[in-house]
């Protein structure tokens, strides 16, 4: 989701469009030919967009490149939307431990557990 959503980000960033977070990825030109194409953001992003594309389907270990794609990703914003995305579903699934059968024990080691793995930084 975290690649899919960065991807997203940077091709409607190379086509001019503000919504970045659009859910509908299919309407999307992914060559990239726009006459929006022109500014120097879109130009920017879309040379993003090929470069990210190179290293993910490069199947790389250089630990250089890999921080690049890394780089590249968080620069999309699309880590925050996750996280924030991920976030929703940890309260709703809190809200499912809560009515559980467990006992308190288990259910508190659950709830912290949950709020590790979201707020994690690696």
């Amino acid at each position: 989701l975290l690649v899919v959503k960065a991807i997203e980000a940077l091709l409607a960033n190379a086509e001019g469009n503000a919504e970045s977070n659009t859910k509908d990825s299919s309407a999307k030109d992914t060559a990239g030919s726009n006459a929006k194409d022109s500014t120097p953001d879109a130009a920017a992003a879309k040379a993003s967009y090929k470069k990210l594309i190179s290293l993910l389907s490069s199947k790389t270990n250089d630990p250089i490149l890999l921080e690049e794609a890394v780089e590249l990703i968080v620069s999309t914003g699309a880590v925050d939307n996750v996280r924030a995305y991920a976030q929703t579903l940890i309260a709703e699934a809190k809200g499912y431990l809560e009515e559980a059968p467990f006992d308190a024990e288990a259910r508190d080691t659950l709830l912290s557990m949950a709020d590790f793995f979201v707020n994690r930084e690696r």
